[in-house]
This record gives C-alpha cells, structure tokens and sequence, in this order.
C-alpha cells in the first residue's frame, strides 16, 4: 500500500479528477494520506482519520511513502502547529510558510528541527510552548486567531476556509480528531439541551431553508459565536439563532447543539 505526504503548504483535494472540479476539501502541509487510485495526471486519495475521499493532480506538492516510512514517521513526537511559521529547508535556500493546523513528525521542540519523509527541516521562528489553558479556552482562543480569514468553499487555512474546515482544524489544533463534513459533526458529539447550558468551544449547528444541516459554528461562552460568514467573524447567537441584519431576522437558524469536549 502507498501513502502520500504533504510537502507544501496545502493541498487541494476535488471531486472528480479535472482542475476545473469543485474543490472538495484541503489538506494541510505533514498531513498523510491513502493513495487509492492513478488515473492519468490525477491520483484519488483517502485521507486519516475522517477517511475523505477526493482527487488530487499528480504534480501537485507531495511526496510518495511506504507503510514502513509511514512508520516510521509516526514512530516519534508529533506535533500539530499551533500558529503561522515558516520553514527552513536544507535546499533550495528559501524557505515558505505553513499553517495553523499542520503536522510535524519527530518534532524536537529544543532544536525546531523535524522529519519530512527522510529530510530533516526546521522552523525558522520558535513554537510557542503548549499553553496551560484548559481545552475550552484554548480552542476558543484557536478560534479567534482565525478572525477575518475570507470564505472559501472546501477550504481549511488562513487564506480561505469554511464552516466546516474551521471547525475541524481549530479542534485538531487542540488534539480533538473531527470528520469534514458538517452532517458527519453534526451526528457527533455529546447533545446540549439548552443554549444556557452550552459551554465554550460547544458547537452549535444551523439548517438551511429545507431543514438540512449546513451551517457550524464555535461557542465562546459569552453569547457569541466564531463561524464563517463571507469570513471568519464573531456574531451574537440567540436560542433561535444568529440574528440577521434586519430586526427579528435571523441569518441562521439554530438545530441543535453538541460538546465534544
């Protein structure tokens, strides 16, 4: 069996194998995933845990490995980047940066050095060290550092994401393992009853104008709520909902509530 690694950044995962196809999904710089299929210039891949299925162009930024290189890369300390950093590589001489969210195997948090199949990088910029907050706190801090990051079907950075996305790279961060589809997070969890009995970093779930789960966002404890929106904001929430523009509107009505936590 083969597995991919990811090498840049990010990678964009579509639905069917055509640079024109909807963008599916993506998948941050470490990420490892399941190669299940070659078809021409286009390989369709299954990423862990949430096994999402999708297509990815064969020169897009990866890097072929063995089960026994994945091995050995899980065999180790693995760190999941809490913040924008920039790596430096042994060659070429510049480096690029990686997002929130991505995945550094054999990380030696003294030296910033870490594994990428069989290279040894570094983080330019020092990691913080793990903060001594508890979860909630921290993933609704996670949350907010995503603050203004623009809308972007299938996305999961700083540079486009959406409400899905956000949900489950913020909780990744924080150790928490979440499927991509909102429905797959809305069948999830631990139900709240009531909205007054909902805590930071719950989730709290909307329908669309047929009924269907399609909306996710991250309670902060304090009447509001992280989503995305056009962008990332912060929006007052309400038992019925996120009000809308116009008094007694709502542009999101609520469905149910659930903690993971």
């Amino acid at each position: 069996m083969q597995f991919g690694i990811v090498t840049g950044p990010i990678l964009n995962i579509r639905t069917y194998p055509d640079h024109r196809a909807e963008m599916r999904n993506q998948i941050l710089f470490g990420e490892i995933f399941n190669i299940t299929e070659y078809l021409g210039k286009w390989i369709k891949i299954e990423t862990f845990p949430d096994n999402f299925q999708g297509w990815i162009a064969k020169d897009s930024l990866f890097r072929i490995l063995s089960e026994k290189n994945r091995l050995q890369l899980e065999d180790g300390n693995i760190h999941i980047l809490r913040h924008l950093r920039k790596i430096k590589p042994t060659s070429p001489e510049y480096g690029f940066w990686i997002f929130p969210g991505s995945t550094l195997f054999q990380f030696n948090p003294r030296t910033q050095k870490f594994t990428l199949g069989t290279e040894r990088l570094t983080l330019e910029k020092p990691c913080p060290e793990n903060s001594d907050k508890n979860i909630r706190t921290q993933i609704s801090e996670t949350a907010l550092s995503f603050l203004n990051a623009p809308h972007l079907w299938g996305g999961c950075s700083l540079f486009g994401i959406d409400s899905s996305g956000l949900i489950q790279v913020v909780f990744k961060i924080n150790g928490v393992s979440l499927p991509r589809p909102v429905i797959r997070q809305a069948v999830s969890g631990q139900p709240v009853n009531f909205l007054e009995e909902a805590q930071t970093g719950d989730l709290a779930f909307f329908d669309n104008a047929y009924g269907d789960i399609d909306h996710v966002g991250i309670l902060t404890g304090q009447g509001t709520i992280v989503h995305v929106s056009g962008k990332v904001k912060i929006d007052p929430i309400d038992n019925q909902g996120i009000p809308g523009p116009i008094a007694g509107s709502y542009s999101h009505k609520l469905r149910i509530i659930k903690s993971f936590l």
